[in-house]
């Protein structure tokens, strides 16, 4: 055996067994290097604004507490970090890595980061509390997962994968455990703690953290992860939702990896014959042992994925119209309808599989009933091998089959009845559809043509607003009025908002990491651009002379890292940006003072004075003082002010003294 496998199976061995005896565990841990919990870790009542009520659940880096902010009563769910590794660079990196990849994602699909800090030397942070449970601890429970709840499944975890790849995060850990089910029967990713950026291709131990079961075979082998990486092990969790067991057992660690890493994944058709060929299709795709052969992108699976709802939605309808109406659903039918998902799957034709009902009546003989036990032989999964939150503790949940409410049962109901499927055969009902879609395409684009707005709307939209703002309204002008005079104006605006765009997300990050420490802190040429991009906010002048001395000192540096890279690049935009931010604050300076002095022209002497002092006092001093335009309105207030007919001499006389020095 070579020493890196060697190596890699080291850090497996602790999660080899199943964590029955807890003692025996801490021993073992503490023999590797590892940790165990204090005392007064296990009861902590409060930290930071939070009062805890109880546990979540308990990992390998810390805790999961389910807590009460002080001030606002709002319940989160706070992780914190074991005090063992308070000091342990190590662990505090990977802490922090979980928190600055949830601080760039905000999705539907992904738990939310609500905040984060550190009290007595113990990191923290509060997430978003979801009130269900995971789906390892639904499959634990003994939920059985059909083919159409997975596909909903599926379609939600991709949407939250892509977002997270589209920002260059790579999950490394999706399995049961990390994605939770909400009250809406609606899916989100939790769980960043060893995500990693795309790019950072060093062969590191890290890249074989993860959860054995679910990793693919270039995690294993302690090879690169890529987007696709996760795409495999979303593969993994949909063949064990399906089937109730993951993909590969063994009776070792060595026998994990090698089926891993070299025995083709098994056929989700053979261990669940009720499963459509195209689900079946699509996890062997995902499953695929070189990446290459896998589909692409989060965002081509989803696509895919909605292609396969689609047509087997439409198999659905065609074989109901061939064999007419439905039998009513029976109770061992309604076993498979246990999720609602979505309002388009409501209308999918109830399909029965008598084999697999038949057989699910007791229980625990179903192949889809709890996880299987592991008795007769030790196996690798998610229980065993991950430092998984194991089930919660917090409040009991109420039963899962009870969240389908009577209004999506009954459309469902609706759904299978449908009367023109009853009537009609294959044929007609096929010929029906398409003159729909035909009708609904035509129907649609004349609608678009309706709703473009004209290209002097767009322009002046564009033209009234930040170049950040209108980036929708730049693409609109650009595709629908290409020819135009405009255009190249309108596309300049466009590349400048994209590009101001992308200074303000890197400022805001800078900002939300400037109080973290250890590895994720900023480094000093962050920490300078952070200063000057918050300077820009007060003193357009001075910050443009500062982000022209740090773009000429830093952007001949060969030697800089690519986070530093990133602010030397965004200053080149930000001069830009502070530029035509000064331009857009001087007009409308000059518009208000002008409007201020027309009306300062029709008041009574007494409040005509008032307006000039207050112009004065305004701008004057301030830098747009040295605006040529607006230095001669505020000249031309001082002299009104001075022609006035008022008894106050003292404020004339100090203030049209000062005159001679503008004219110098």
């Amino acid at each position: 055996m070579d020493l890196n496998l060697a190596l890699r199976l080291q850090t497996f061995a602790i999660r080899g067994q199943p964590v029955n005896d807890s003692r025996a565990y801490r021993r073992e841990c503490l023999q590797l290097g590892g940790f165990q919990f204090p005392p007064h870790y296990k009861f902590m009542k409060k930290l930071g604004p939070y009062d805890f009520e109880g546990t979540l659940g308990r990992g390998g880096m810390g805790t999961v507490f389910r807590g009460t902010h002080r001030e606002t009563g709002e319940l989160h769910a706070v992780k914190v970090l074991s005090p063992v590794y308070s000091h342990d660079d190590h662990f505090r990196g990977r802490f922090e890595s979980e928190i600055n990849a949830l601080l760039q994602l905000d999705h539907p699909n992904i738990v939310k980061l609500i905040s984060y800090g550190q009290e007595d030397g113990m990191l923290y942070f509060s997430m978003e509390l979801i009130e269900g449970n995971s789906l390892f601890q639904m499959q634990k429970k003994g939920h059985r997962f059909n083919w159409r709840e997975c596909l909903q499944i599926a379609k939600d975890v991709c949407q939250g994968l892509r977002h997270a790849h589209d920002r260059g995060i790579i999950h490394r850990d999706l399995k049961p455990g990390n994605l939770l089910m909400t009250q809406f029967n609606s899916v989100k990713i939790t769980d960043f703690g060893i995500a990693k950026s795309f790019g950072n291709n060093q062969n590191t131990g890290d890249n074989i953290l993860g959860t054995m079961d679910f990793m693919s075979p270039e995690q294993a082998k302690g090879e690169p992860v890529t987007f696709r990486s996760d795409l495999y092990s979303l593969g993994a969790v949909l063949y064990t939702l399906l089937s109730g067991r993951p993909p590969f057992t063994a009776n070792s660690i060595e026998e994990s990896l090698r089926n891993l890493t070299r025995v083709p994944a098994p056929k989700i058709g053979k261990a669940v014959p009720s499963v459509p060929k195209e689900i079946e299709d699509i996890i062997a795709k995902l499953m695929e042992k070189k990446p290459e052969k896998r589909v692409s992108t989060a965002l081509a699976l989803n696509h895919r994925l909605e292609d396969i709802e689609e047509a087997l939605k439409t198999y659905s309808e065609a074989k109901t119209a061939e064999t007419g109406s439905l039998k009513n659903p029976t109770e061992d039918d309604d076993e498979h309808l246990t999720l609602n998902i979505g309002k388009d799957m409501a209308t999918i034709t109830h399909i029965t599989d008598h084999s697999t009902s038949s057989g699910s009546k007791g229980g625990a003989s179903s192949s889809h009933a709890a996880m299987p036990t592991r008795a007769d032989k030790t196996v690798v999964d998610s229980a065993v091998v991950s430092s998984d939150l194991p089930e919660s503790t917090g409040r009991p949940r109420s039963d899962f089959h009870n969240r389908v409410s009577p209004m999506e049962r009954a459309s469902a109901s609706q759904a299978e009845e449908d009367p023109i499927e009853a009537r009609y055969g294959k044929g007609v009902l096929r010929t029906l559809l398409m003159l729909l879609a035909v009708v609904s395409l035509a129907t649609i684009g004349m609608w678009t043509s309706y709703q473009t707005p004209s290209a002097d709307q767009l322009y002046a939209e564009i033209q009234s607003n930040p170049p950040s703002a209108v980036l929708e309204q730049c693409e609109r002008f650009m595709e629908s009025y290409p020819e135009d005079e405009r255009a190249d104006i309108v596309k300049r605006t466009f590349e400048f908002g994209k590009a101001t765009k992308y200074y303000s997300q890197l400022s805001n990050k800078l900002e939300a990491r400037s109080n973290l420490i250890g590895k994720a802190r900023l480094t000093e040429i962050e920490r300078q651009f952070l200063q000057i991009a918050n300077l820009a906010k007060s003193n357009f002048e001075a910050a443009n002379n500062s982000m022209d001395a740090f773009v000429r000192v830093h952007d001949s540096n060969p030697d800089m890292s690519q986070r530093d890279r990133e602010c030397v690049d965004a200053a080149k935009i930000f001069r830009l940006k502070i530029r035509e931010d000064a331009q857009r604050q001087a007009k409308t300076n000059l518009n208000s003072i002008r409007n201020a002095m027309k009306r300062a022209a029709e008041d009574e002497p007494a409040e005509a004075a008032k307006t000039y002092r207050s112009i004065i006092a305004l701008y004057d001093s301030m830098s747009e003082a040295s605006n040529p335009e607006v230095r001669q309105l505020v000249k031309q207030a001082k002299q009104l002010l001075a022609k006035l007919p008022l008894g106050d001499a003292p404020d004339d006389a100090s203030t049209s003294q000062q005159e001679p020095s503008d004219d110098e």
